[in-house]
């Protein structure tokens, strides 16, 4: 179980379906890697950690709204123990 501390909520809106809200774990982390004497790749990554029973339907291409901004769902890790990390994409 995670502490309510590091849980904030999300809208999660199915395609074609009503949003709703859901708790979870917001991480988004930013990196810049030099891959060149001039040229920088800035990669971002950002995940929601929510229970599966919240979002037992979600699907590649819903949106998951959080801290202002709209995120599609591009992956789904489901972790066996009733978890999923859902990967996000802008």
């Amino acid at each position: 179980m995670f502490s309510a501390e590091f849980t904030e909520t999300a809208t999660y809106t199915p395609a074609g379906g009503a949003a709703r809200g859901v708790a979870g774990i917001f991480d988004h982390v930013s990196e810049v890697s030099d891959i060149g004497a001039y040229i920088e790749a800035d990669g971002v990554s950002a995940t929601f950690d929510v229970a599966t029973s919240q979002v037992a339907s979600i699907a590649l291409g819903d949106t998951v709204t959080v801290r202002g901004y709209a995120y599609r769902v591009v992956g789904l890790e489901p972790d066996g123990t009733g978890r999923t990390v859902v990967v996000l994409g802008l």
